[in-house]
């Protein structure tokens, strides 16, 4: 019982306590993309993949890694970065980069 106890309280304790961090900043698929893309580039080929959703104001990004002959879909859990079997095939592509391209493209400093 007293091993349940602890356990709850680690996780309450891991959920609400801040610490080191102040204000934090929530990351957006742009974000998340790179971060995968650091990932899983160390064990694999990996791209990013800009495509549009269902509402004409708004793109996305998500990267992907060439894994067993195939491009799969990176999600993150976390700072978890994991292979999906969800498809984002409905969505329409735009174009695909590699994590370089996007990036100097999109988080390098406007002059």
């Amino acid at each position: 019982m007293i091993a349940i106890a602890m356990a709850v309280l680690m996780c309450v304790l891991w959920v609400c306590a801040p610490g080191c961090a102040i204000g934090g900043i929530k990351g957006a698929c742009r974000h998340k993309a790179m971060y995968s893309s650091l990932v899983w580039g160390e064990k694999a080929e990996v791209r990013i993949v800009r495509f549009q959703t269902s509402n004409p104001d708004v793109t996305h990004a998500q990267a992907q890694a060439y894994v067993d002959g195939k491009w799969r879909w990176l999600r993150m859990g976390g700072f978890w970065v994991y292979r999906s079997s969800v498809d984002n095939a409905n969505y329409k592509l735009i174009e695909y980069l590699s994590p370089d391209e996007y990036l100097n493209r999109f988080f390098a400093e406007k002059e």
